[in-house]
């Protein structure tokens, strides 16, 4: 579908999110971070997690999905139906950035730390 032919199917009204497990205070390296992301063609997107930072890391993958049109003021999600069931490969995740060795001005750094939560970090 191109922009020119874009209709309110793609529209994105409402997002339900189901957290089975909201108990989790800080994440840990055994905290479940999976999460179901399902938009349809029509009616509500939903997020299935079992904890809360799974919730987090579906809303940042639909953040990523959808467009803003500003001359319609909708948000739009392209290609619909959407489903995806996400999980890390490793129970870690991380970046290394060596500034002993490799001078990295501040700006820089904080645009590393911002594009961090885009990989789910």
């Amino acid at each position: 579908m191109t922009d020119d032919e874009d209709s309110d199917d793609d529209v994105v009204i409402e997002v339900v999110i189901s957290v089975v497990n909201g108990s989790e205070a800080y994440p840990t390296l055994e905290t479940d971070v999976r999460y179901e992301l399902v938009v349809p063609t029509s009616g509500p997107a939903t997020i299935n997690a079992e904890t809360v930072y799974g919730a987090m890391h579906g809303l940042q993958t639909l953040s990523q999905l959808v467009k803003y049109k500003p001359t319609e003021d909708k948000y739009r999600v392209h290609s619909l139906p959407v489903w995806i069931d996400d999980s890390p490969r490793f129970d870690y995740r991380g970046v290394l950035v060596d500034l002993g060795r490799h001078f990295i001005p501040i700006a820089s750094l904080q645009r590393t730390v911002d594009a961090m939560s885009y990989a789910k970090l």
